[in-house]
């Protein structure tokens, strides 16, 4: 199942290392195709997303994609997949869409994984999600969408 794994390719000695594949049993990883990935703005963290009815996201080290995860995000039943990811400029929070009726956007705790907040963006299909260079600020764009968010107070506001 390669689909459900992360590549990290060195292209100077032209060699592959992989996230969620290997002998280590222990180590945890993606069940399903990924479906998003986003690399942190300081290049040293990746969080990828993927397909399922529970979908599940993970934040991970590219320099040692072979251990355990720096976190996993669980977006919640009925989501079937993420659609987009992205890492704020701080790299403190990932946000997240879901492929669920409302699109939903979840912003977690890149280090801990737990939720901070979410919301429903509305009916129209959600393409990417981007932060702003500071602040808590971010846009979702899509099919017949363009909306940007703010984290207060632990709740988003449009």
């Amino acid at each position: 199942m390669t689909a459900a794994i992360g590549v990290v390719l060195d292209k100077n000695a032209n060699t592959q290392r992989f996230f969620g594949a290997g002998n280590n049993k222990d180590v945890q990883g993606h069940t399903d195709d990924i479906t998003a990935l986003a690399i942190s703005p300081n290049r040293d963290l990746v969080v990828t997303g993927q397909v399922g009815s529970k979908p599940i996201l993970y934040v991970w080290n590219p320099s040692n994609p072979e251990a355990n995860p720096v976190c996993r995000m669980d977006m919640g039943r009925g989501k079937r997949a993420v659609t987009a990811v992205c890492f704020s400029n701080d790299q403190t929070k990932v946000a997240a869409v879901g492929l669920d009726d409302d699109h939903t956007v979840i912003v977690f705790d890149a280090a801990r994984g737990n939720q901070l907040c979410s919301d429903k963006t509305g009916p129209d299909k959600v393409l990417d999600v981007a932060w702003c260079q500071s602040g808590n600020r971010f846009c979702t764009v899509g099919i017949k969408h363009v909306c940007f968010w703010e984290v207060t107070n632990g709740a988003l506001t449009k």
